[in-house]
C-alpha cells in the first residue's frame, strides 16, 4: 500500500541523513532468512539488488534500538515479529513516520494496518507510541495493553507505559513497567530508562515523605 510512498522517501535527503546515523552490525535473523531466498533472482538485476540494499539500510535503521527519536531512544521493535505479517512494509513505513516525527500520520498508517490485521504486536506497539508523543495516554495505554496480550514478553510496551505514567506523575507504575521492559530487554535496554527509573524513585520517595 505504502511501497510508492517508501520510493519517495528513499530519495529524500533527510532520510539519507538518519540512514548515516545507523551503526553497523547485523540484521536481525527473520530479515536474513528473506534475503537469502530471494538472492538468486537478484543477482540477475542489478537495479533490484541496489533497491533491495537500500531497504534493507532502512528496515535495519528503524529496528535499531540505538537510534533516537525525539529526545528519547527509539524502543526494539524486533520482538514484535515484523517479518511474520503480509503488511509488514506498512508498519515499516510508520514507524519512519514515527522517526521523522510525524505522528499523527504515524497513527493513520498504523491503523490501516490494523484494519487488515488486528492482531499485529508491531503495529499497537509503535501506534501507542505515536499517541504518547501525541499525549493521548489513554489511546497509548490501550495499544500498549492490548500488544501485551498477544505478546506478554514484548519489551516496547512495557517502554511506552512507563513513559505514560511517568509523565502522569503515576511513579509507582512508571517503576513497575520500567523495571519490567529493563529485565525483558536486557543488553537492547534503552539506557535512558535507567536513568527515568531512579527519577521515579526519588519522586516515589519524595511524595511517600509529604504524604
Amino acid at each position: 500500500m505504502y511501497k510508492n510512498r517508501l520510493d519517495d522517501m528513499i530519495n529524500d535527503e533527510r532520510i539519507r541523513q538518519e540512514l548515516r546515523k545507523a551503526p553497523r552490525g547485523q540484521l536481525a535473523h527473520e530479515f536474513e532468512v528473506q534475503n537469502a531466498k530471494s538472492r538468486p533472482s537478484l543477482r540477475q538485476h542489478p537495479r533490484v539488488i541496489a533497491f533491495a540494499i537500500v531497504v534493507v539500510v532502512i528496515v535495519f535503521a528503524l529496528l535499531n534500538p540505538q537510534i533516537t527519536l525525539a529526545q528519547e531512544e527509539i524502543p526494539n521493535f524486533q520482538s514484535g515479529d515484523l517479518s511474520s505479517e503480509g503488511n509488514q512494509g506498512d508498519v515499516w513505513y510508520g514507524i519512519l513516520l514515527l522517526r521523522l516525527e510525524q505522528y499523527s500520520q504515524a497513527v493513520e498508517v498504523f491503523t490501516e494496518a490494523l484494519a487488515i490485521d488486528p492482531g499485529q504486536p508491531s503495529a499497537l506497539a509503535a501506534r501507542a507510541i505515536a499517541y504518547y508523543r501525541l499525549a493521548d495516554y489513554d489511546q497509548a495505554v490501550a495499544d500498549s495493553l492490548a500488544a501485551l496480550a498477544i505478546a506478554p514478553d514484548y519489551t516496547t510496551p512495557y517502554w511506552t507505559l512507563g513513559h505514560v505514567y511517568f509523565a502522569e506523575g503515576d511513579y509507582p507504575e512508571a517503576i513497575t513497567h520500567y523495571e519490567r521492559y529493563l529485565a525483558l530487554a536486557g543488553e537492547d535496554a534503552d539506557f535512558a530508562v535507567i536513568e527515568r527509573l531512579e527519577q521515579c524513585r526519588e519522586f516515589a520517595q519524595i511524595a511517600d515523605a509529604a504524604g
